[in-house]
């Protein structure tokens, strides 16, 4: 089982990895066809909410202890699944 600093070093890592994906799909969004552009630019405008939604969760997680710290951690794994499918929803609208 992990440790609760090794959960949010995970997770953390995770979080930078993927809004560096979002930097990246919004210059591909900038590039698109106006159409294209603003579907895509709908779609980061929600990732970037689940990204606030991340972020908040993360320091949660770090001010968690004891019984909170389990009820924190089930509520991020969730977070993190929206989160990832999120993320890989709109990275396949630009293969």
């Amino acid at each position: 089982m992990k440790t609760k600093e090794d959960y949010i070093d995970q997770l953390s890592a995770e979080f930078k990895v993927w809004s560096a994906d979002i930097d990246a799909l919004t210059i591909k969004a900038e590039t698109a066809v106006a159409d294209v552009k603003d579907k895509c630019h709908k779609d980061i405008e929600l990732l970037r909410a689940k990204q606030a939604v991340a972020q908040e969760k993360i320091k949660e997680l770090q001010d968690a202890s004891g019984d909170a710290w389990e009820s924190v951690k089930d509520t991020a794994e969730n977070i993190w699944a929206d989160f990832r499918t999120g993320i890989a929803s709109v990275k396949a609208k630009f293969k």
